[in-house]
């Protein structure tokens, strides 16, 4: 019996007959030791709720300072505490920080801290267009709009290097820094241009401790030299020519610099580099998808990343269109997706990762909770997941066949106890067009609980006149871990 094969690949060309791979809420496993198949599919961590936090908000940013989580949720900002009872089982809960101060807008937050006793967390609001778009938070004094005159707003990122918050100018050519470890006070000179290229920076990013200054069109790393006046000078030869193209886009991560841009006259991509140059990381499908989207999603397009069980994931998600995740362990793409409040699918609704309390807390991008990662979920805030896998197209050299069986091989026995998951469902649709259109679903139960033995075997698939795909669904809330597929032709 032929094996088809399988992986994490979200791969759809432009020419469906190609490749119609999809990989959505599964991701490759490659084992480390001998398994029957070379790649398995995983299902990523379910989202159990911590807390909420606010009312009718939602998630624009997080971070981890002095050991505790704060998530910028709506206007306000929250703390979320963790008390613990006699068995060490943690309860959380939010607490309103910023009293009567607000943060404005309704996109994405960019913060830095400078991570001491007695420190400071600074948040900016890169949509503002005004000069003090910029709030300093601390313990003792909570949060507080920065309003000194030489703060050169308005910016449009920040980053914390070297006791510096370091800020880049919004559609300008400067960058600056506040005083050392206060983000309060500023020196009208303590500025540099990036003008080696005249493109507008766009924000910044700190690798290997130097501060990456991305335009929209290059990014150029600078170094602290340390002596009298401005520290930070240009590191000869490092001018890349591929910019950035959005101002959230961009991450640092095994040591790299992994960000949405793209040279002059290039549509973004999903780039990697370092000093020693960049390279791209997406693919021309994820590129095609990429491309069709607005300038107004592609601008707003947010990371995050987080390792988990070994795998390393890194994650970019265009609102309200799709979000695309690399496994660097896998070197493989796959798409994830959630149910929002009305049912419908939108892209992955984690809008940022803080591990804090030994464990991952996410903030929502849909709602006000505040979530956990946990591989033993699988659900989010207890709604069901969308799970399915496109396989390649397969053929007979060209020759006409009979598909008289087709079986999956997933991990039976995973039934629930009760409801919904009790008698699990696993959907079938079959392409015989090169994934052009799929027939009606045959489905089959996935095994109930302790049912270790039972096999997924659709009998009498029909006639294939020159080459077909396969696509498998799944939503019932069970562990779905995909061995492999078998085709029997005749």
């Amino acid at each position: 019996m032929p094996e088809i094969p399988i992986g994490g690949s979200f791969y759809r060309s432009e020419s469906l007959p190609i490749s119609a791979q999809e990989c959505v809420n599964l991701y490759t496993n490659i084992a480390e030791v001998s398994t029957p198949s070379k790649k398995q599919l995983f299902m990523p961590a379910g989202i159990v709720e911590a807390c909420t936090a606010g009312e009718n908000s939602y998630n624009r940013g997080g971070i981890n300072f002095i050991e505790k989580p704060y998530f910028v949720q709506g206007h306000d900002l929250h703390r979320i505490d963790a008390t613990y009872d006699s068995f060490g089982v943690p309860t959380y809960s939010a607490v309103k920080v910023n009293g009567s101060e607000e943060l404005p807008g309704y996109k994405m937050t960019i913060l830095a801290e400078n991570g001491t006793a007695g420190g400071q967390i600074c948040i900016v609001v890169p949509e503002l267009d005004v000069q003090f778009n910029a709030w300093i938070y601390t313990i003792a004094g909570g949060l507080v709009q920065i309003s000194d005159s030489d703060f050169n707003g308005p910016v449009s990122s920040v980053q914390f290097v070297d006791g510096y918050f370091l800020f880049t100018k919004k559609d300008g050519q400067q960058f600056f820094i506040s005083d050392l470890r206060d983000g309060f006070s500023y020196i009208s000179t303590d500025f540099s241009d990036a003008e080696a290229v005249p493109d507008p920076i766009v924000a910044c990013l700190i690798l290997a401790n130097l501060p990456l200054i991305f335009g929209s069109q290059t990014v150029q790393a600078f170094q602290n030299v340390g002596g009298t006046g401005f520290p930070f000078v240009a590191v000869q030869g490092s001018i890349l020519k591929k910019g950035l193209a959005s101002i959230y886009g961009a991450i640092a991560y095994n040591e790299y610099a992994i960000f949405l841009g793209g040279g002059e006259n290039e549509r973004p991509a999903i780039l990697i580099g370092n000093s020693n140059g960049i390279d791209r990381l997406s693919t021309i499908a994820i590129e095609n998808e990429i491309g069709k989207y607005s300038a107004d999603t592609i601008s707003n397009c947010f990371t995050w990343n987080y390792t988990q069980s070994g795998a390393q994931f890194v994650g970019f998600t265009f609102p309200g269109e799709q979000t695309f995740v690399f496994d660097f362990r896998a070197k493989e793409w796959h798409t994830r997706s959630s149910i929002n409040g009305a049912g419908q699918v939108v892209p992955y609704r984690v809008s940022c990762v803080v591990d804090v309390y030994g464990v991952l807390m996410v903030g929502d991008s849909i709602s006000n909770k505040i979530g956990i990662l946990d591989k033993t979920v699988y659900t989010e805030y207890g709604g069901y997941v969308p799970r399915r896998f496109v396989t390649p197209q397969f053929d007979n050299e060209g020759w006409p066949f009979f598909m008289e069986s087709i079986e999956l091989f997933s991990q039976p026995g995973s039934g629930l106890t009760g409801g919904q998951g009790a008698s699990p469902k696993v959907l079938l649709s079959i392409s015989r067009d090169g994934g052009m259109t799929f027939e009606d679903p045959r489905t089959l139960t996935g095994g109930r609980i302790g049912e270790y033995n039972k096999r997924l075997i659709w009998n009498q698939c029909g006639r294939v006149a020159l080459e077909a795909c396969l696509k498998f669904e799944m939503t019932d809330p069970i562990n779905w871990t995909i061995r492999k597929v078998n085709a029997e032709f005749e």
